[in-house]
């Protein structure tokens, strides 16, 4: 593995004195750069002079008994490095973000990005302890972000011994409207407390509105819970579907690679297609193999049809492999799998809006406002998905491709 060292961040980031001071010598130096022009009279040079002179005199007084130019310096050295920590996370180089991120906030107290940022740099090293001190802290000001609090609230959900108190918090953030009751972490937390209750149909349907608010970056979790749904009321064949899902999004983490070998043993099957469906989504995902990965696939269904996991096969290669090749008479032919033969897979509403797009594409717009359509009323109201099909049929709409058609079926207005 590569040392922080290894990754550094833009240059700009890492020498903002430089900047800084080149901003604040641009006045006088170009007043004596106007004051040498021989083109201007020897009055006017030397008022120019005379006027820089007081200005800076009187900036001088200003920062003496105000101290703004210092506030303002500690404020553009911790916009700097707030940039740069942020630059040095999404990198992976966590141990620099967490040092930027900290210098940043001893600078401005105020900036809860720099604070947020540290925290979620200690998380990403393990050292919860720090992350959750550094959000502690952050709700210290009256006026602090949803943001630092749903943080720390993820940070305590994490960790199986401070769940409950995850729970506590996350219903006292929403009570006192700190939180929206609707945003993607309560509704995880929530569950998650659920699940523990054996509230099972109420935690399933606080996970699927996270799912049909199609907030992806929280898939991985919202599908590992809806596993442990189903394995407590014993349906491990839906466990499994849920655990490929949960991998599909996530193939590296390791306790849901255990749980699916344990559900399919409990299912009597020969685990040889699931490790090879994983195996084909982090070739993709993380080797940069795709066509190894995509062959793996087309081999799985061709030797098992009837796989299990089929629909999340096919949408797979749809999405990763031919989608992202631009080829999209083939993914759509797998899309229009899922969309024939699993309209109760998870993937289905998404195969209706993607095979959309795949018509839309290859220029067929009244096939693919069929698509839009039939999903804007198949998929619950107010659904993400609802809300994208109802956007390409009006943008459909406004650039004149599809209206005749629309008026001839009688959608009406959108």
């Amino acid at each position: 593995m590569s040392s922080d060292r290894e990754v550094r961040s833009p240059l700009w980031y890492d020498d903002p004195w430089a900047i800084l001071i080149a901003c604040i010598l641009f006045l006088p130096m170009g007043a004596f750069l106007l004051a040498r022009n021989s083109a201007l009279s020897i009055r006017t040079r030397v008022f120019v002079l005379i006027c820089v002179t007081i200005s800076l005199i009187g900036v001088g007084v200003a920062e003496l008994k105000f101290g703004v130019a210092r506030r303002g310096w500690h404020w553009a050295v911790s916009a700097t490095l707030r940039h740069r920590s942020m630059y040095l996370y999404v990198h992976g180089q966590h141990a620099l973000a967490l040092e930027s991120g900290l210098e940043a906030f001893r600078r401005d107290p105020n900036d809860q990005e720099s604070l947020r940022l540290a925290a979620l740099s200690a998380a990403k090293l393990e050292r919860k302890a720090l992350a959750r001190s550094l959000l502690s802290g952050g709700l210290m000001e009256p006026d602090q972000e949803s943001e630092t609090l749903v943080d720390l609230i993820a940070l305590y959900d994490e960790d199986p011994a401070t769940r409950e108190r995850a729970v506590t918090l996350m219903k006292s953030a929403i009570d006192r409207g700190r939180v929206s009751p609707n945003h993607p972490q309560a509704l995880l937390t929530l569950a998650g407390g659920d699940l523990r209750r054996h509230e099972l149909t109420s935690a399933e349907f606080l996970l699927r509105q996270i799912v049909l608010q199609f907030r992806r970056n929280y898939f991985a979790r919202v599908f590992r819970l809806l596993a442990e749904t189903e394995r407590a009321r014993g349906n491990r064949a839906r466990e499994v579907v849920y655990l490929c899902e949960s991998l599909r999004v996530d193939p590296e983490h390791a306790a849901t690679k255990i749980a699916l070998d344990d559900a399919v043993k409990g299912l009597r099957l020969p685990p040889a297609g699931y490790r090879a469906f994983v195996r084909a989504v982090f070739m993709h995902d993380r080797m940069e193999a795709r066509d190894q990965g995509r062959k793996l696939l087309e081999r799985l269904l061709e030797k098992d049809p009837k796989f299990a996991f089929s629909d999340g096969c096919h949408y797979v290669l749809a999405t990763h492999h031919f989608h992202y090749r631009r080829d999209y008479s083939r993914a759509l032919v797998h899309y229009k799998t899922v969309i024939e033969k699993s309209r109760s897979s998870e993937s289905y509403l998404r195969s209706l809006y993607q095979a959309g797009q795949c018509e839309e594409k290859m220029g067929r717009d009244q096939i693919a406002a069929k698509y839009y359509l039939r999903l804007r009323g198949e998929a619950p109201k107010g659904a993400e998905l609802a809300s994208m099909a109802e956007f390409q049929l009006n943008r459909m709409r406004r650039l004149g491709r599809v209206a005749g058609w629309i008026e001839q079926f009688g959608v009406g207005s959108f």
